[in-house]
């Protein structure tokens, strides 16, 4: 029986995936902890001007009390406007990574002795959410639908980020660019150690969305071989090891916190170094399937 070159290539594909398939996952073990924070803030009580900090600063202290060992808290996207004065006592040394609302950016911070000491804003911001496209040509229908949800400001995009830097050692992003695996490698390549993705998914309600979003995340966490803190406005709040294991998780729309183990890593799996090259790969081996001569016996 003959083969052509790549229907052999296509086996050894299939072979391969399969051992790894089967093959048991090493273990990964956390030697830090992390307390993440899910407030459970209706956003559109947070539009009217609800503050959340309160809610956020009783279950920090909640959660520390609770759990003195834990070496970094975490709050979702857009979790709080600003800081209290009390928080600096309430981390006591330990740092805090938290969605800052600007009103101009969407931004995560990171808070050290009472310090905002590095900052990312979103690169990837949400169509026709936090930004509009051709806003010009389309404001009469814009201005439309805001006024049947009864919004009253104006249309108003926020302001991308310009790079993708490391908060120290972590890579935070925040909620849909988790959609992107290009944003976490251009993160671990910046020399990040861990993943911190903020996010909130309230306004997707009771339906899947918000599970689904959720698996996004874990898929980063593969690729890029890196533990990912996922701290979620309502949920999905969880920890995730290198190998796309949850090992800690709390239940949705319900406020609450969660204390979990993780661990920084410094190496660089083949998808950090070389891209999408596996896309390209079985895009060449596809059209080679395509192109094969008809007279070839497989």
């Amino acid at each position: 029986m003959v083969f052509s070159l790549p229907t052999l290539g296509l086996l050894g594909l299939v072979v391969f995936w399969a051992v790894l398939w089967v093959m048991p996952l090493p273990a990964a073990q956390g030697n830090e902890q992390a307390l993440l924070v899910q407030g459970n803030i209706n956003p559109l009580r947070k539009l009217e001007g609800v503050s959340a900090e309160d809610t956020y600063l009783q279950l920090t202290r909640q959660g520390l009390q609770a759990n003195p060992g834990v070496a970094v808290v975490v709050w979702p996207e857009t979790a709080v406007s600003g800081f209290a004065p009390e928080l600096e006592a309430l981390l006591a040394g330990r740092e805090l990574l938290s969605g800052l609302e600007t009103g101009l950016t969407n931004r995560v911070v990171r808070v050290y002795k009472g310090q905002i000491t590095h900052y990312y804003d979103k690169n990837r911001l949400v169509p026709f959410g936090e930004y509009f496209p051709w806003s010009e040509a389309l404001r009469p229908v814009y201005s439309f639908f805001f006024r049947a949800f009864g919004f009253s400001q104006g249309l108003e995009s926020r302001t991308p980020g310009q790079a993708y830097q490391p908060l120290g050692r972590y890579g935070a992003f925040i909620c849909y660019e988790s959609v992107f695996p290009a944003v976490t490698r251009r993160l671990v390549l910046a020399g990040a150690e861990v993943l911190e993705l903020g996010s909130n998914d309230a306004w997707y309600g009771p339906s899947f969305g918000g599970l689904q979003h959720f698996q996004m995340g874990r898929l980063r966490a593969v690729e890029t071989g890196r533990w990912l803190l996922r701290a979620g406005n309502d949920g999905v709040t969880a920890i995730i090891d290198p190998y796309g294991r949850v090992t800690a998780r709390i239940p949705q729309r319900q406020a609450a916190y969660l204390v979990g183990a993780f661990a920084a890593q410094q190496h660089q799996t083949l998808y950090v170094r070389f891209g999408d090259w596996a896309v390209v790969l079985a895009g060449f081996l596809g059209i080679g399937l395509l192109n094969r001569p008809k007279g070839t016996i497989v």
